[in-house]
């Protein structure tokens, strides 16, 4: 699934740009799946709240 591999890469500090590199996408595919993990998991659409929640879980993604 493309959006956990997204937050897999988000938890080890990678940037959109570096995650459409790694994941042959383009960074606003990236900004994309950003924007509907946001909404799944029912976040405050600030900029720093999928980053947050993605390092409290990061177990989720080991």
């Amino acid at each position: 699934m493309t959006e956990r591999r997204i937050l897999k890469l988000i938890s080890q500090h990678k940037t959109n740009k570096e995650i459409g590199h790694l994941l042959f996408i383009s960074p606003r595919t990236v900004e994309k799946h950003r924007s509907k993990v946001i909404i799944k998991l029912n976040l405050d659409h600030q900029t720093n709240a999928l980053v947050i929640w993605v390092h409290k879980n990061k177990h989720l993604f080991n």
